[in-house]
């Protein structure tokens, strides 16, 4: 109850414990995705970038057809 009596100003009522461990478990959970996402997105530009050089590379060498 001493929460109760330090927050006793607030126009809200302070959450409960469980409430608190239920936010914190979303917060987790949020940020895990969060950090998941932006994983992926680096892997897809490491990709392009990867890729684009080996295209144009391709586009420079001539075909076997055109050669003879």
């Amino acid at each position: 109850m001493k929460t109760q009596r330090l927050y006793s100003w607030l126009p809200v009522p302070v959450p409960s414990r469980e409430v608190a461990k239920q936010s914190a478990r979303t917060a987790l959970r949020f940020k895990k995705a969060v950090v998941s996402g932006v994983q992926a997105t680096v892997f897809v530009v490491l990709l392009t970038v990867a890729a684009v050089p080996l295209f144009l590379l391709a586009l420079l060498v001539p075909d076997e057809e055109s050669a003879s």
